[in-house]
């Protein structure tokens, strides 16, 4: 697993911080879903840049103290796929950590092609991102 975000608590009751890849460098912020009408709507939006770019929902790890965490599921028109992350804060809630790691194919799986796996980052670039996480794209060939 790779850490891809560091994050700090907000005024709100959510999260900002960063997301930081070879592809990535965005401001990002996980802001409280105060519109919950289901048990299984996501307790977080996420928002760069003030667009919707995913969501995140919290559970519990099995351990003894069980601790929370937030699944996340992100997309973006040059993702193949939406991609899954998971969202850690640690035990005094001053930080968290968003992590990736990449889905292991199984053998013998020919059900998706090799590109376009839900939990994979676009293999290549098309552009690169301002600090603003705007993104510029590349120059043609």
């Amino acid at each position: 697993m790779a850490t891809i975000g560091t994050f700090k608590p907000n005024r709100s009751g959510g999260w900002e911080g960063e997301i930081k890849t070879l592809c990535v460098n965005a401001k990002v912020r996980f802001e409280p879903n105060d519109n919950r009408t289901k048990p299984n709507a996501p307790n977080y939006r996420v928002t760069t840049s003030g667009s919707h770019i995913g969501d995140a929902w919290e559970h519990r790890s099995q351990g003894n103290p069980a601790r929370i965490f937030y699944r996340v599921s992100l997309d973006d028109p040059h993702f193949d796929a939406p991609i899954s992350l998971m969202l850690f804060p640690n035990s005094e809630g001053t930080s968290a950590q968003l992590v990736w790691s990449r889905q292991a194919k199984l053998k013998g799986d020919i059900s998706q092609p090799e590109q376009g796996r839900a939990g994979d980052w676009p293999r290549e670039c098309s552009g690169r991102m301002h600090d603003d996480g705007e993104l510029v794209p590349s120059a043609g060939p």
